[in-house]
């Protein structure tokens, strides 16, 4: 998950910092927020269905 996190804040951040400088429209920053949602939801698929058989959990 922190790498997961790590690369959604690390591009946000580039978005909005091109945004603050007049570089980069906002709409830029909504849409990368956006289309970025369905690797939480795959990554929340794994965690929910990979996890507990490696571990044992019944």
């Amino acid at each position: 998950m922190n790498a997961v996190l790590l690369v959604n804040l690390v591009w946000s951040a580039w978005l909005l910092v091109g945004f603050l400088r007049g570089r980069v429209g906002f709409s830029a920053l909504e849409r990368w927020q956006t289309r970025y949602l369905p690797v939480f939801g795959i990554w929340a698929a794994l965690v929910v269905v990979v996890l507990p058989p490696i571990f044992g959990f019944n």
